[in-house]
């Protein structure tokens, strides 16, 4: 959104989540994630129990599924772990273009002489990647006048549960990364503004949420159908 107007873009340094484990049969895994600017560091954490009475030793190859819409740069662990023994595959990712399916994450090795090919899916969706955008009340809503075609909008509701106000700030900040802009709306109103440095150029979201008919309303804008369209996805997945 940064060719449209002079707000000056505030991305935050480096943002971290919570370890998530990804299900393997046999090879614990684990993984991280954090960004820093526009890309994505995920280390893979894979183990073996000391209690397992199989081999001693196991080979593993971690990769990601190769897609057109990530940039992965890998640094390769240990390929051959003890049992009670940990290695990490770390991975960083740059968006090159708006996705709506998650990437998937492929994990080979060898237990007790078998081969094992395994592919996890992975918590990523497209607002992984987004970065805040601060905007005053007028260039928000400038922007957001301009941006009026339908394949440029995304939508949902969802019923509240306590305060309305600060649950749709708690979801336009868990689930979309989006913090919350401190504009003079009235209340039952919150907004907020992020972007995604892809390697086409800038991708940019406005979020406008507001209370009507006792529902929380959610209305999404992009700069692209490509991006708005994978923001429907996350809204259909977490909020229907």
């Amino acid at each position: 959104m940064s060719q449209h107007h002079s707000t000056t873009r505030k991305p935050s340094r480096s943002t971290s989540w919570r370890t998530t484990k990804v299900s393997a049969s046999k090879m614990p895994t684990s993984l991280s994630i954090s960004r820093s600017k526009s890309t994505i560091q995920t280390p893979f954490f894979h183990s073996t129990s000391r209690t397992r009475q199989e081999e001693s030793s196991q080979t593993s190859v971690s990769t990601f599924h190769p897609v057109p819409f990530l940039a992965v740069q890998s640094k390769p662990g240990a390929t051959q772990i003890n049992r009670g023994e940990m290695t990490v595959f770390q991975f960083a990712l740059r968006v090159r273009q708006p996705f709506i399916d998650p990437p998937s994450y492929t994990l080979r090795y060898t237990w007790s002489e078998q081969s094992h090919n395994e592919v996890l899916d992975l918590p990523f969706n497209i607002f992984k990647f987004t970065a805040p955008f601060n905007m005053d009340y007028n260039n928000f809503f400038a922007r957001w006048g301009q941006l009026t075609s339908p394949a440029q909008q995304a939508t949902a509701s969802f019923n509240p549960v306590g305060d309305p106000t600060n649950q749709m700030k708690q979801v336009m900040t868990s689930v979309f990364k989006v913090p919350v802009l401190p504009l003079q709306v009235p209340p039952g109103n919150v907004c907020g503004a992020g972007i995604i440095n892809a390697e086409g150029g800038v991708l940019g979201i406005l979020c406008r949420f507001f209370i009507e008919n006792g529902k929380c309303n959610v209305q999404i804008k992009g700069t692209s159908p490509q991006i708005t369209a994978a923001v429907q996805k996350v809204l259909d997945l977490y909020l229907k």
